[in-house]
């Protein structure tokens, strides 16, 4: 869609970010819960996968939830560094506070740092 001098509007949403140069390359696992489907605002008994909370000691230990589509996750919900394998961080828009943008993460599965 056009927006002024010939410039387009990007979609928040479709913005990747990277990993490595973004500084998200330390996890600390602080909680585990299933992950549900909603449909119509309300929480379905369809589990997708789990809600792996983790603290970012490189972002002043600010937290993110990342969705992780694996129903038989093999991992303790206790402070333990991990690491997901194909993790997908995007961004979307805040629309309670429109200065701010939120955080959305997926992954395949999530293992375990020795």
């Amino acid at each position: 869609m056009p927006y002024g001098r010939g410039k387009k509007i990007m979609k928040l949403a479709n913005l990747k970010i990277d990993q490595k140069k973004s500084g998200f390359t330390q996890f600390l696992l602080t909680d585990v819960k299933p992950w549900y489907e909603y449909a119509d605002g309300k929480r379905t008994d369809k589990q997708l996968g789990h809600s792996c909370e983790v603290a970012l000691p490189k972002q002043q230990l600010d937290k993110i939830t990342v969705h992780v589509a694996k129903l038989d996750l093999k991992i303790e919900p206790k402070m333990q560094r991990v690491d997901f394998h194909n993790l997908d961080i995007s961004l979307y828009p805040d629309f309670r506070n429109p200065s701010e943008v939120g955080v959305k993460a997926t992954a395949d599965d999530v293992r375990e740092v020795g």
